[in-house]
């Protein structure tokens, strides 16, 4: 399906997506999903020879397909997650966030609804000192009748 707005391209690997199309539209607050599960990246070790995480800087690339915002109240904040545990157990940091949804409940001061297409939100691992290693994308739903339909993947 083509998306209107995906004039920017990036670097694609499909070991790379936070989110696939199988999954269709996504009604509830959700970590993103890839083959039905949810998806963690390991972004692996800044070398072999030692576990030390390696630091990243790209993009998670969004392409929203469908977009509910009829009840003027809906809301989708796109929060990339790090954390330094493999499962996500612990030590969870916010590490980068967009927001997308009806122009009556946006934060700040913007003065249009969002719309169908591809979102860009710059992203980096390191936070404060530390190299979150593993990644996931959690879409959080507010709003009374909430659902939309994106993929999303980690580019360079």
């Amino acid at each position: 399906m083509s998306v209107p707005g995906t004039s920017h391209s990036s670097t694609f690997d499909t070991l790379l997506e936070l989110q696939d199309a199988a999954e269709g539209a996504v009604t509830a607050t959700a970590i993103g999903q890839v083959g039905g599960a949810d998806k963690i990246l390991d972004l692996g070790a800044a070398n072999p020879s030692d576990a030390e995480a390696a630091e990243f800087k790209g993009t998670v690339v969004i392409d929203v397909t469908a977009l509910a915002i009829d009840g003027n109240d809906e809301v989708y904040d796109f929060i990339l997650q790090g954390s330094t545990k493999f499962d996500f157990a612990d030590t969870i940091e916010n590490l980068a966030s967009t927001e997308l949804g009806a122009l009556e409940v946006r934060a700040g001061s913007g003065d249009i609804d969002s719309i169908v297409g591809r979102y860009l939100m710059p992203v980096q691992n390191w936070v404060a000192g530390t190299i979150y290693r593993y990644l996931r994308l959690e879409c959080v739903h507010v709003g009374a009748t909430t659902s939309i339909t994106y993929t999303a993947r980690l580019g360079k």
